[in-house]
């Protein structure tokens, strides 16, 4: 396994020097800024083994360093340690998300060499964690496909203007708005270091989206891309794994792309090879039969979705999707949304049920 890595950090720009200041933003807004400012976004392992051509270790900004340390802090331990990701390309191409194998004690040693010196990557501790067999043990154990990466996106939604509590960096956002309500910032500075913390951040993700195209399938890519500019890690993980069939799942989700995820989280899996392989034969009236059949619905209404692609949104739960499905079933066409902001108030408003209870 090579040593040899990057930390990826947020470049340095004009306003930092004013946000540090703490006579100017008071101590709290000053030492949350400059710690924010030293945490490396996440550390890049090229050519790791021959096995994994990219290893990619993102460090969460959600909580204070200095808090990670303190046992009666274990809420927030627990959050700050499940926002961590471990995402290893392997040489097919394909995206795992390995934090499940992290154990609690490479954990805490991680939060401890974060916050002892934040600007120096606590590069030997991971490279001992990932280097002591935990990756290879998975492929004799067969089991690769529980790990394999399905939330999120290679590419962030940068054109989207993002809301004053922006996921990017949620601590040094709140710091900012306090300081804002306390009288210690006027909103001409508040505004300035918004735009600017926005848009170094965006940089960054984008520059980590570059990482990982360059390890990934160019093909699988594009055909992803198609679907969702922001490529979907586990459409990605779907099309790519058998690319004998790329092409009629992609021809499926061309017409009905609000299904991705539920079907990257299913089939990804194996949860229902059948579906699978109704899906890979490429028969359209065949698949929407199965699909009606999995979801309890009438055929005719997925064919109308077929014939009519919708803005449904796409983050859609288990449980979710049935509901959505079967209130359109109810409704005639003519009284759905008619535009992407319809859909997600109808989706809000849906959300807002309780999920159905467990027997």
């Amino acid at each position: 396994m090579s040593v040899f890595f990057n930390a990826l950090t947020v470049d340095p720009c004009a306003i930092d020097a004013e946000l540090e200041d703490a006579g100017a933003v008071g101590p709290e807004l000053a030492f949350i800024a400059k710690e924010q400012r030293l945490l490396p976004r996440a550390l890049c392992w090229r050519d790791a083994s021959s096995d994994w051509p990219l290893l990619i270790v993102q460090i969460p900004g959600t909580e204070a360093l200095w808090m990670l340390q303190h046992p009666v802090f274990t809420p927030i331990i627990r959050r700050w340690g499940m926002a961590l990701r471990v995402i290893g390309i392997s040489r097919e191409a394909m995206a795992y998300d390995f934090r499940a194998l992290l154990s609690d004690s490479t954990l805490a040693k991680l939060r401890s060499a974060l916050r002892d010196d934040p600007q120096q990557a606590p590069v030997d501790l991971i490279y001992q964690a990932l280097a002591q067999g935990m990756l290879t043990r998975l492929h004799p154990s067969g089991q690769m496909a529980k790990h394999l990466l399905r939330e999120g996106y290679i590419h962030p939604n940068s054109e989207a203007i993002e809301p004053a509590d922006s996921a990017h960096r949620p601590l040094l956002i709140k710091a900012l708005q306090t300081a804002l309500r306390r009288g210690q910032l006027d909103i001409g500075f508040y505004s300035r270091a918004m735009r600017a913390i926005r848009r170094r951040e965006s940089l960054v993700q984008q520059r980590l989206a570059f990482i990982f195209e360059g390890a990934l399938s160019p093909l699988s890519l594009q055909l992803c891309a198609r679907l969702d500019p922001r490529i979907p890690w586990g459409v990605y993980n779907w099309l790519h794994r058998d690319p004998r069939h790329a092409a009629a799942r992609e021809h499926l989700l061309r017409h009905l792309p609000w299904l991705g995820p539920w079907l990257a989280n299913h089939l990804l899996l194996d949860v229902d090879s059948r579906l699978q392989q109704v899906i890979d034969s490429g028969q359209d009236s065949l698949v929407l039969e199965n699909l009606a059949a999995v979801f309890a619905v009438d055929p005719n209404l997925l064919r109308r979705l077929w014939r009519r692609p919708i803005a449904m949104p796409a983050e859609l739960n288990d449980w979710q999707l049935p509901r959505m499905l079967a209130w359109l079933q109810q409704k005639p066409e003519r009284l759905w949304p008619a535009d992407e902001s319809s859909w997600d108030r109808l989706f809000e408003a849906l959300a807002l049920l309780s999920p159905p209870s467990i027997a």
